[in-house]
């Protein structure tokens, strides 16, 4: 499988599995519309709105529209484990006075737990400041398949470890 196709095909799974409220991704005319996405590899965490992908004469998917979402900035990430499931509050900053934040995308990795918290867009027809505003929210993340006695958490380029009961 080519660079290319894989990238594709993580997007397309987190943007089915990793949105517990998102739309869903729709086929339709040749083409599939996935409302939001990320891109996880070791080398970059990318959230991404508006995705088509588009077939090709031979069947084969393209992306042929996206947009990068804006990351928010992460100031602290407090973990609270009950039960099977870890409870994240996170604290920090969105680059602009008018947006909130889009469902958070969460991947599990082979060490551990990614979540990105991406800012939702400036409306076109807003009146708002390119100003640091801060924000609080809580993300919940299932650990009923997880071993071990600890969870390496990064939530955008905030890094912690959870101790596991």
């Amino acid at each position: 499988m080519n660079r290319t196709l894989a990238t594709v095909f993580s997007a397309v799974l987190l943007g089915a599995a990793g949105f517990a409220h998102a739309d869903p991704a729709v086929y339709l005319n040749g083409k599939l519309t996935i409302p939001n996405g990320a891109i996880v590899t070791p080398d970059r965490q990318d959230y991404f709105t508006d995705i088509v992908l588009t077939t090709d004469a031979q069947g084969r998917l393209s992306i042929t529209q996206a947009t990068k979402a804006t990351l928010a900035s992460i100031d602290e990430v407090e973990a609270v484990v009950e039960d099977d499931v870890l409870t994240l509050e996170i604290s920090g900053e969105t680059s602009w006075s008018c947006v909130g934040l889009r469902e958070p995308a969460i991947a599990y990795t082979n060490v551990g737990v990614l979540v990105l918290l991406a800012e939702e867009s400036v409306p076109e027809d807003a009146a708002c400041a390119a100003v640091m505003t801060p924000f609080t929210t809580e993300v919940e993340v299932s650990l009923a398949d997880i071993d071990g006695d600890e969870l390496d958490v990064r939530v955008n380029d905030f890094d912690l470890t959870v101790e596991l009961p």
